[in-house]
């Protein structure tokens, strides 16, 4: 991994100063660029990324994950819905008979 830093105020970074901002290598950096979901300008014939494309960059690579917890009480709501909804379960009894 590249360890060049760009200074706080720049506005337009080389790769490997992109690379160093998003933990990656110079590499990944040019990849994103071809694949176009980084964009890149090109002077003369060095590429640089502005920090605002950076931004929405980083932007749109946004994840939201949802507590384990939370997402297995989803799943159980869903499944006991969807038993009642099949007819396997009536009421409240949750299918319990006592023995006759």
């Amino acid at each position: 991994m590249n360890t060049t830093r760009a200074p706080v105020d720049a506005i337009l970074l080389t790769l490997p100063e992109t690379a160093h901002e998003l933990r990656c290598s110079s590499a990944t950096v040019y990849r994103e660029i071809h694949a176009g979901k980084l964009a890149a300008r090109r002077i003369r014939r060095k590429l640089f990324v502005h920090r605002d494309d950076l931004n929405a960059y980083l932007s749109a690579a946004r994840v939201e994950y949802r507590p384990a917890a939370e997402t297995a009480a989803l799943a159980l709501t869903r499944r006991q819905v969807s038993l009642r909804d099949a007819g396997l379960i009536d009421g409240d009894d949750f299918g319990y008979r006592p023995a006759q």
